[in-house]
């Protein structure tokens, strides 16, 4: 079908159990149906089939028996393809105005490349299995949801992709697969609420070379994915404008591992962003060689570069964190705060102008700091409500095994050491 148009319909193509049959669609417009195309289990030849420059829209609310609604599914994918990368068979489309751009389910597989979701509830939704192997080049906008994931899905995010102004960019769910790009040039985030999501058991979580900016609350967000293997590096996590809430740039929750080390947060860039890293009730954890500036805002408080709270056996390594003139008379502000987090490794990091340099509070017991530079702060090393200490910090030469903590002045002319039983 070429140049064509159909509307008011209640399925406009419709493709159901025959293995031979497939669909081409060029350069044609859908507008005003319940359901644009719905192609079911003719899996054998989806690889011959093709959505090319077409449109799919909703200009006017349906007819009977759908008085008053929006499109619910401009594409329907059940056990059936879409994924031959040579021929980009689903490509170039303008797809707005309804529940669901394209809705796959049941083992579908399916590339997208440069298409245009505008205006939906949910852009691209892949449930029970399904595969989204390339997302290349496409441009999620003004939607609920860009592109989910749920229940043992695989979903490839590659590069230069465009979310804005979405509530969740991305967000995988229950046991599903998530790489966001891991090729070549970054993804674009602008004013999304949360740019990526993966919760639920998620395995693996890999996210990388991102650009997020201005975002609304979190910009990378795992959570309830215990013992997964999760990498997040070098991304660049960003506000350009004066900050209007306490958003999180990168923040793992509930993440607890019984396996070892499988959570890095490695050589990410974050800027004014008014809690950088938080890692909660999540363990060993590996945090090292990011880069964090803290906004200049006295609209909140509170601000902290990295946070860890109920997670312990963490790794936080060679990281740098910088405040400025509001952070350093934040009484509550800190560029590494951790809390009631057991056996932390703090390394080689280089923190300053935040009211608090490196704070310790509540159960830190097993705590060691080495080769770590506090420059500029109120108080450069703090130890708080901690009871037992954190115990004799040694002598030795080395990055890796030294103790040798370094205080620089700070406005007040002194550097402050409130810490009790300790030995540097």
């Amino acid at each position: 079908m070429r140049r064509s148009r159909i509307e008011n319909a209640v399925i406009g193509i419709r493709l159901s159990r025959d293995n031979k049959s497939y669909f081409i669609v060029d350069q044609s417009t859908f507008d005003q149906n319940h359901i644009d195309i719905q192609a079911k289990k003719a899996r054998s030849y989806g690889d011959y089939s093709s959505i090319k420059k077409s449109t799919f829209t909703c200009t006017q609310t349906l007819k009977h028996p759908y008085i008053g609604k929006l499109t619910d599914i401009h594409i329907e994918l059940e056990r059936f393809d879409l994924d031959n990368a040579i021929t980009e068979n689903l490509s170039g489309n303008y797809i707005t105005k309804g529940n669901y751009g394209i809705k796959a389910y049941n083992g579908c597989l399916v590339n997208s490349y440069q298409n245009t979701y505008y205006s939906l509830d949910k852009g691209f939704d892949l449930s029970y299995n399904c595969e989204l192997l390339a997302v290349d080049r496409n441009h999620f906008s003004f939607c609920t949801t860009g592109i989910r994931a749920n229940d043992g899905c695989v979903l490839t995010v590659e590069e230069e992709n465009i979310f804005d102004y979405c509530t969740n960019g991305i967000w995988a769910s229950v046991s599903s697969a998530l790489y966001v790009g891991t090729w070549g040039n970054p993804n674009y985030f602008t004013n999304c609420w949360n740019s990526i999501t993966a919760s639920t058991n998620c395995d693996p979580i890999q996210i990388e070379n991102n650009d997020i900016k201005d975002l609304g609350y979190k910009g990378i967000y795992s959570t309830a994915n215990p013992g997964c293997t999760q990498m997040i590096r070098n991304n660049y996590i960003h506000n350009s404008s004066t900050l209007t809430n306490k958003c999180h740039g990168v923040f793992m929750d509930n993440n607890v591992s019984t396996t070892g080390y499988n959570i890095s947060i490695l050589k990410n860039t974050i800027e004014n962003i008014g809690i950088g890293i938080y890692v909660n009730v999540s363990n060993s954890f590996y945090v090292h060689e990011n880069t964090i500036t803290l906004p200049d805002n006295s609209l909140h408080y509170g601000l902290n570069g990295i946070l860890i709270t109920g997670a312990d056996n963490g790794s936080i390594k060679l990281n740098e964190v910088s405040g400025n003139s509001t952070t350093i008379f934040d009484s509550l502000s800190a560029s590494i705060n951790i809390s009631l987090s057991t056996k932390p490794i703090l390394s080689c990091n280089k923190v300053e102008y935040t009211y608090r340099g490196i704070t310790l509070q509540g159960n830190t017991s097993g705590a060691k700091l080495y080769s770590n530079d506090m420059t500029g702060c109120f108080y450069q090393f703090h130890l708080y409500d901690n009871f037992n200490g954190i115990g004799h910090q040694g002598t030795s030469s080395s990055c890796d095994l030294t103790y040798n903590n370094r205080w620089f002045t700070h406005a007040s002319g002194g550097a402050d050491l409130c810490a009790e039983k300790v030995s540097n």
